[in-house]
């Protein structure tokens, strides 16, 4: 703030406290607002007077009586303005409000009357004249003079001090500035920085919120899927357990057709002996029915057959009936060597005389039933006999004889 300085005079009756109330009201705003001329003014005027009250003597100017009432009651009467600027101070304390402010006040009041001369209209005096005339001190001011001199004396050396003391404190308060500007400069940094951190919070408080709904989301789906395992689970423990009873039913049925499979075979095993036994006994009933049909015929001959030689152990017996066929049973034979086979033949007393009956093995006992086909030249047979031939038999009687029987 800047104002053009139309106090004039106002500026020395506000340092002397002298001011009207109104004025010194607004020229206490000016510098309250740091109005740069209204500040530099009252700088001004502080160094001005108390720079004066300090250089001039009791002789120089006598201040009339009634003005230094004036100032005197003035001083009593008016009321003490704060200075904000704590550069103008006085040993610590404002300037306005020291004590010794009266005693300085009252120094600078004998100026009032060097001021009212210039200033009022006084008649000037030339130098000569002032040489020449003879002063006149007031017995009461003279001594009252005397004493503010030495009273200002004093306080011109309490405000040389307290002037080292301001130019200290400006100094410290340039450093002050500097610092405030340093400050300032961090603490617009800080605030550019808590900007951005603000931001990038705002950011971050977006993508919380964005994360926390997808977080919701991801939570409902994944109750949803632990449900749908959990249903799943039921299930396949539901499965399982009908595998395992599936499982236990497949055993027993294993272990049962296991079972039955064993018994099949023991089955088998004993069909198998009872077809080896019915066909035993059908071989053996064979001949034997065929010979009961024989017994019939009327035709029927009976032929002994004895063993030959060294196998004379060996029996059996031929039935012969005319056109019918031969039953020839044979017991006692002997096992043949490897590559040989029992052949029967049949001696007709017709051509063809020699007929073979076919080649026959008997059993383990030596025993053989033989039946002669009866479209194989059965008719007139005399003689059966039995030799050994080779594998698959001869066309005539080659080997030894172990059986003949002859009809009689």
């Amino acid at each position: 703030m800047r104002c053009n300085g139309s106090f004039g005079e106002g500026y020395s009756l506000y340092v002397l406290g002298t001011a009207e109330v109104a004025e010194r009201l607004e020229i206490q705003s000016h510098v309250d607002a740091g109005c740069e001329t209204c500040v530099a003014a009252v700088k001004a005027n502080l160094q001005l007077w108390s720079g004066f009250s300090a250089a001039i003597s009791p002789s120089d100017a006598v201040p009339p009586a009634s003005l230094r009432k004036r100032i005197l009651d003035a001083i009593a009467g008016s009321g003490v303005i704060p200075m904000r600027r704590s550069g103008w101070s006085f040993l610590g304390a404002p300037l306005w409000k020291h004590p010794a402010a009266a005693v300085l006040l009252l120094a600078a009041g004998a100026g009032l009357g060097w001021f009212g001369a210039h200033y009022g209209g006084l008649p000037k005096t030339a130098p000569e004249q002032t040489a020449s005339r003879p002063s006149v001190t007031p017995p009461e001011s003279g001594q009252e003079t005397a004493r503010l001199q030495a009273r200002v004396e004093e306080l011109q050396n309490s405000l040389n001090a307290a002037a080292a003391k301001l130019a200290e404190a400006e100094k410290s308060a340039a450093g002050q500035t500097r610092e405030t500007e340093n400050g300032k400069r961090m603490l617009a940094a800080a605030q550019a920085e808590l900007q951005r951190t603000t931001g990038l919070l705002s950011d971050a408080s977006t993508k919380l919120t964005q994360a926390q709904a997808e977080l919701q989301q991801n939570q409902a789906a994944l109750a949803g899927i632990q449900k749908a395992r959990q249903e799943a689970d039921d299930r396949l423990r539901a499965a399982l357990q009908d595998r395992a009873q599936v499982a236990k039913e497949r055993d027993q049925l294993a272990e049962r057709e296991r079972a039955l499979a064993a018994q099949n075979r023991d089955l088998r095993q004993q069909v198998a002996g009872y077809q080896a036994v019915v066909d035993k006994q059908s071989n053996q009933a064979a001949p034997l029915l065929r010979l009961a049909g024989m017994l019939n015929s009327p035709s029927l001959r009976f032929l002994r057959l004895q063993g030959t030689g060294a196998h004379g152990g060996v029996t059996g017996s031929a039935f012969v009936t005319e056109g019918s066929g031969v039953l020839v049973y044979a017991s006692g034979l002997p096992a043949l060597p490897k590559g040989r086979t029992y052949q029967l033949w049949l001696m007709r007393r017709q051509s063809p005389g020699i007929v073979s009956g076919g080649v026959f093995k008997p059993d383990s006992n030596g025993r053989a039933f033989i039946e002669v086909d009866p479209s194989l030249l059965t008719r007139g047979v005399a003689t059966v006999s039995v030799t050994d031939e080779p594998d698959g038999g001869s066309p005539g009687p080659t080997g030894t004889k172990f059986l003949i029987g002859v009809s009689s």
